[in-house]
């Protein structure tokens, strides 16, 4: 090809626009390949916290959530309250309410139950966290 002053204003634009589209898929390339900008380059610009979009769902999720403890059965929610929020141990809970721990285990498995039928599985990915008791002396079903 000869030079591009020697080319016609639509085939100087068709020349620059694969360029730029080659150049463009060249970076996305490098992108997928983890060589993107030099590193300090890429810390500067990195991402820090969580995707807005994210922490929008969440915070929906969590009011939802937060519904449905409210909605709650008197004893039901102290239960859920003491376990999720203070994160006592169910033996604990049970002393404090004066219950059997089946009944904290019971009150919980239908707290979880509530929680699933408005967030999904959201929740159950949060339970393993919210969900483990302390000191090993007991856990919700």
């Amino acid at each position: 090809m000869g030079k591009l002053a020697d080319l016609d204003a639509e085939a100087r634009r068709n020349w620059l626009r694969s360029v730029c589209r080659n150049k463009w898929i060249d970076g996305l390339r490098r992108e997928a390949r983890g060589e993107g900008l030099q590193p300090e380059l890429g810390r500067l610009y990195a991402r820090v916290g969580p995707d807005p979009v994210d922490a929008v769902i969440a915070r929906e999720d969590l009011e939802r959530c937060w519904q449905v403890i409210r909605e709650l059965q008197p004893r039901r929610r102290q239960v859920a309250l003491l376990y999720f929020i203070e994160q006592q141990s169910e033996l604990r809970i049970a002393d404090l309410l004066d219950i059997q721990p089946s009944g904290v285990r019971k009150h919980g498995a239908k707290t979880r139950e509530a929680l699933r039928a408005v967030v999904g599985g959201i929740f159950d990915a949060e339970s393993v966290e919210t969900g483990t008791s302390q000191e090993g002396e007991g856990e919700l079903a």
